[in-house]
């Protein structure tokens, strides 16, 4: 009866060890094989975050996708992969402004990857696109930091250029929540630093980061630019989109 008592005893000992186990078992470990970490890009260098061009600087981290790759896997056009890592990018910046000390786990990103991705799947989109055809995109990359500029560039929007067009805001340093901020009074369409990438829509790679805004837009829509006159010279957009300045 004692030697029973004794192996009893023993199980439970077993039992419990192997619950220990289990419970410190570190969590992530269960999604490293879940096999999306190949369409994460490395972290963007701090000294690439800065454009000297137009002289301003990422101030939040972006994750950039290799969209050429995900179009392979998932048979999902370039256009809508763009809307997915702004997708993704719009939940996982938001965060980062809550808290700096609780990055991502990988079970985070597993989900916000595939929650993400079920939006596009369902076309509902981070940009949509307006009703009008004639878009108006208004660059304010060395203007939101400047309140004398950014006075300036309000009263643009407000002026009787746009009767014609429809503004939308674009930036490749700032994003959505920053833009978002600085025209809280009124609300625009916005194509922020999240939507650009370093892929072209072959999925050759380039050598800087660009706005595939043929991907983006439709062939029935009319773009044109309007830039600081201080970018006078310089050619930021496709050969084929018209660049004015105010």
């Amino acid at each position: 009866m004692k030697k029973i008592f004794l192996a009893i005893i023993a199980i439970q000992f077993l039992c419990a060890c192997n619950l220990l186990s289990m419970k410190s078992r570190d969590v992530d470990n269960y999604y490293q094989a879940s096999g999306i970490e190949k369409y994460f890009l490395n972290d963007v260098p701090e000294w690439l975050n800065f454009n000297e061009t137009l002289e301003c600087k990422r101030k939040r981290n972006i994750q950039f996708f290799d969209l050429p790759l995900m179009a392979k896997s998932f048979q999902i056009s370039f256009g809508d992969l763009i809307q997915f890592q702004a997708s993704y990018n719009e939940e996982y910046i938001a965060r980062s402004f809550v808290s700096k000390a609780n990055p991502f786990s990988l079970q985070d990103k597993q989900f916000l990857f595939y929650k993400s991705l079920d939006k596009i799947n369902n076309q509902i989109k981070t940009f949509n696109l307006p009703k009008f055809k004639t878009i108006y995109l208004v660059l304010v990359d060395s203007l939101l930091e400047d309140s004398k500029k950014l006075t300036k560039l309000k009263e643009f929007l407000n002026s009787s250029t746009f009767n014609n067009g429809y503004p939308v805001l674009i930036s490749f340093c700032y994003t959505v929540h920053e833009i978002e901020e600085k025209f809280s009074e009124k609300t625009y369409s916005i194509l922020p630093a999240e939507m650009t990438t370093t892929f072209l829509e072959n999925g050759a790679a380039s050598n800087k980061f660009y706005f595939s805004l043929e991907s983006i837009f439709p062939s029935e829509y009319q773009l044109r630019v309007y830039k600081s006159k201080e970018l006078k010279n310089i050619k930021l957009f496709s050969e084929t989109i018209k660049e004015f300045q105010f």
